[in-house]
């Protein structure tokens, strides 16, 4: 699809004529071309989000209602999405995890069709992975025995983040949770005064602390370190993490050591 081609005439004698004729070439002709240019408007993010789709839409000139054009999109190299326009469009396109996070180049094209041109249209595209966020309230301050209550909320700029897996730690105790549909999550972590698997000569009062998330600490007053973490599908490889300090004081080591020293 030119606007002009030129063309050339060459003779090349055979048969019988070879040997009474030579060969010739005509001089160059520029023939004009006439067919009809294609037009394309687009409009398109700069930046995506790998996992999370994001709208293309856009103008195909000369509007024909009755010709489709076949309009790809593409990332670098990799096609993402084919569909049969005719005039204005608008469509989802869904980045996969195939294309590289960075600066990318957004291609999309208009493929010929009889007498209608190509036409194409290319960007800069900024293509990231979503960035999530933990809002995590906690206790500052806990007495032993009791129950330590950490809530929160995972989020994003979209919204809510429901498919997290969420860990509360402290110490070697932990608890897994999970968001609920508005991304809000809340777990336990209980403080004993002795430890559970303390045996009855040593622990008086035997208490039997529930594995996994339960924690220990003799001492009166101590400076502990809360950690919640969130595993997400849209950070994939990658752990968010909050912390905070939390003070415990254990009543009954006061009473001990306040009785050994009167």
């Amino acid at each position: 699809y030119k606007e002009s081609m030129t063309v050339t005439a060459l003779y090349t004698p055979i048969d019988k004529d070879v040997g009474y004729y030579l060969a010739c070439k005509s001089p160059r002709a520029t023939i004009s071309t006439m067919f009809s240019q294609t037009g394309l408007e687009v409009s398109a993010p700069s930046k995506i989000y790998i996992g999370y789709p994001f709208t293309i839409s856009g103008e195909v000139t000369p509007d024909n209602e009755h010709i489709n054009r076949d309009v790809r999109v593409l990332i670098n190299d990799t096609v993402l999405h084919e569909k049969s326009v005719s005039g204005r469009f608008s469509f989802e396109v869904m980045p996969t995890d195939e294309i590289p996070t960075g600066l990318g180049v957004l291609t999309i094209e208009v493929s010929p069709l009889e007498h209608y041109s190509a036409a194409s249209v290319k960007r800069n595209i900024n293509v990231s992975l979503l960035p999530v966020y933990i809002n995590a309230i906690m206790p500052s301050f806990v007495l032993s025995p009791g129950d330590i209550e950490v809530s929160g909320r995972v989020y994003s700029e979209f919204g809510p983040v429901n498919d997290a897996r969420i860990n509360i730690s402290l110490d070697d105790a932990s608890v897994n949770t999970a968001p609920s549909s508005d991304g809000s999550f809340q777990g336990t972590i209980k403080t004993c005064l002795l430890p559970g698997d303390a045996p009855p000569a040593t622990n008086i009062f035997y208490i039997n602390a529930p594995p996994g998330n339960s924690t220990y600490d003799f001492s009166p007053v101590s400076i502990r370190e809360i950690t919640v973490t969130a595993d997400t599908p849209q950070s994939p490889g990658s752990v968010l993490e909050v912390q905070k300090q939390v003070i415990t004081v254990n009543p009954l080591s006061i009473f001990i050591i306040l009785s050994v020293i009167a």
